[in-house]
């Protein structure tokens, strides 16, 4: 792959559109939000600097889930970042993020009950690339049997810890996410 003619940000994703929150604005309109809204010290953490190093990534809601990932999956995830990104609706400026330095991304989120139609769930399927996103009916947690708030991110790692098998939503979710990482993969190759 010939890198040299590429530049970031890439322009003509820059002038692309995309709905929020039913609205239209170009990625540069959302991207010029992050310092209007402080978005720099709130959303983007200096912890999560290793998705401009990655091949891919997978974003994700919060650590419960990245923990699930790296803990649970069966496959290689050399190269990829699992990116926990705080809470759904900073799911979005990720997405951005990506998109517009040509970082491939997977995202994985949960619906919490709502319809796919809904906001901010609609905005996130509508921002993901290639139909490369999955989502939880319900939430990670509840996948476990968590149901309460009190203590939910300690018991969810505790049930990934015991996990014997991979089933369910689950199941789906990083069989899909194998599939985005072979797909990159084919893409590298030159």
């Amino acid at each position: 792959m010939n890198l040299s003619n590429l530049s970031f940000p890439n322009e003509e994703i820059l002038d692309q559109t995309l709905n929020y929150k039913g609205k239209q604005y170009t990625i540069h309109e959302h991207l010029s939000e992050i310092e209007k809204y402080y978005q720099h010290k709130t959303i983007f953490l200096k912890e999560n600097n290793d998705l401009f190093f990655a091949r891919q990534c997978v974003l994700v809601e919060g650590p419960a889930d990245k923990y699930a990932i790296e803990v649970l999956v069966d496959f290689d995830l050399g190269g990829t970042s699992v990116i926990p990104c705080y809470g759904k609706d900073k799911l979005f400026y990720y997405q951005m993020i990506c998109r517009t330095f040509g970082i491939p991304y997977f995202t994985l989120f949960d619906l919490d009950d709502d319809k796919p139609d809904d906001e901010p769930n609609k905005t996130i399927i509508e921002a993901s690339h290639n139909n490369d996103y999955y989502h939880f009916a319900s939430s990670l947690e509840n996948h476990f049997g968590i149901t309460t708030d009190k203590y939910k991110a300690s018991k969810t790692m505790l049930a990934i810890d015991n996990t014997q098998e991979v089933k369910g939503e689950l199941l789906e979710a990083f069989e899909k996410i194998s599939l985005f990482l072979k797909e990159c993969s084919g893409a590298v190759k030159e």
